[in-house]
C-alpha cells in the first residue's frame, strides 16, 4: 500500500481539494483509493465529495468500515464522528493525535492500493 500525505500548516490553501482530484484521478485510472481525512477544525472532504450524509459502518466496536462513494474510492473523516455541524473540537496536540492514531487503527479499508 502506497501512502500520499497531503498537509500544511495553514488552512485554505486547498489541501483538500487536491486530495479530492487526485484521489478521483487515481481511482478513474483503476487505482482502489482510501482518503483519511484527519482535520478536527474543519473537515471539508465529506463535503466535496458528496458523502456527507453517509456514515462509517462498524463491523464491531473495534473495527470502523469507510463510507464507499465508489467500488474503487473509500473516504473516512473525522466530521463522520461530530454530532453536528456545530461540534467544536478543543482538543490539544497529544489528546488529537492520540484520538486520529486510534481511529486510524480501527480503520478496515480492504484492499486499497
Amino acid at each position: 500500500m502506497k501512502k500520499i500525505v497531503v498537509m500544511s500548516g495553514k488552512g485554505g490553501v486547498g489541501k483538500s481539494t487536491v486530495v479530492a482530484n487526485l484521489a478521483f484521478k487515481l481511482a478513474s485510472e483503476g487505482s482502489s483509493v482510501g482518503i483519511f481525512d484527519s482535520d478536527f477544525h474543519g473537515p471539508s472532504i465529506p463535503q466535496m465529495l458528496n458523502v456527507k450524509e453517509d456514515q462509517l459502518g462498524m463491523k464491531d466496536e473495534e473495527t470502523i468500515e469507510p463510507a464507499e462513494l465508489n467500488s474503487n474510492l473509500k473516504v473516512v473523516s473525522m466530521e463522520f464522528l461530530f454530532l453536528d455541524d456545530d461540534s467544536a473540537v478543543i482538543w490539544r496536540g497529544p489528546m488529537k493525535m492520540n484520538a486520529i492514531k486510534e481511529f486510524k487503527q480501527k480503520i478496515e479499508w480492504g484492499e486499497i492500493d
